[in-house]
């Protein structure tokens, strides 16, 4: 099958933090002791499980601080559903947040090292806790 008919798309992304073993889906965080823990569920749809992809996320602080640059190896095409044309990643991050407020959560989609299929952020909220844990 040829590339051309596959638009690879990033269906939808959100921040999530982990329940017990469940992904819980938040929009906020709280930073303790300058750490802040975080993941992010990211599901692809109409990719083409014989094709090469790399997923380029960036998240950026609310002074527009970038606070992770990072390139994932890419999506394995054993990751990839060989009839629904689907995937999805759980992004595992440690950040460090400078500053309280709304941050940005950016993601690119690469086919074949060289085509940028498709891009999405998401905002999510961060906020410091104090040694007492109070927001």
């Amino acid at each position: 099958m040829s590339d051309d008919i596959f638009s690879g798309k990033i269906a939808f992304m959100y921040p999530a933090k982990m329940d017990g073993k469940r992904l819980q889906p938040t929009l906020n965080f709280y930073q303790k002791n300058n750490s802040l823990h975080m993941l992010m569920g990211i599901a692809f749809v109409d990719l083409n499980p014989e094709s090469s992809y790399i997923v380029i996320m960036k998240v950026f602080s609310s002074i527009g601080t970038e606070l992770l640059s990072s390139e994932l190896g890419g999506i394995p095409p054993d990751q990839i559903d060989p009839v629904m044309k689907t995937s999805f990643l759980k992004v595992n991050m440690f950040l460090t947040v400078d500053f309280p407020g709304e941050c940005t959560f950016q993601c690119e989609l690469i086919q074949m090292l060289q085509k940028t299929l498709d891009s999405k952020s998401v905002i999510f909220n961060v906020f410091m806790e104090d040694a007492n844990g109070q927001a």
